[in-house]
């Protein structure tokens, strides 16, 4: 069974839903030890924090599981918009690279080109 009591503290917003609600639970199946932070939309849950067994409302664990509610991270970035971001800086250097060239119709310069061009068709862009 837990405790619910809603905190006049400032949590962030899930990190998942954004949902602004956010809760503190007494986790009385741990035995009282533990308290946590959880979000009233998505019901994800923040990092465990110890309770040293106090259960009013102003127990100093429950600011304890909002701040480490606030320091969670935001989700990963996908993985395409990190592949696609990788690719655009790749065909950036190869563009820079072509510019250093003397001479625009240097074989380098055109390779240069030529590999930015096809780096950019990877992720439909063309330059």
């Amino acid at each position: 069974m837990t405790d619910l009591i809603k905190r006049d503290d400032a949590p962030e917003p899930c990190p998942f839903c954004k949902c602004e609600e956010v809760t503190t639970w007494l986790d009385y199946e741990q035995g009282e030890k533990w308290g946590y932070a959880t979000c009233d939309g998505c019901a994800a849950r923040g990092p465990d924090v110890r309770t040293n067994y106090s259960r009013g409302q102003d127990a100093p664990w429950r600011s304890e599981a909002i701040a480490a509610w606030n320091t969670r991270t935001h989700p990963a970035i996908a993985p395409a918009a990190i592949r696609e971001a990788a690719l655009r800086e790749a065909a950036n250097v190869c563009l820079k690279s072509a510019d250093e060239f003397y001479d625009p119709d240097e074989d380098g310069a055109w390779e240069a080109r030529s590999n930015a061009n096809a780096i950019l068709a990877l992720i439909g862009e063309t330059k």
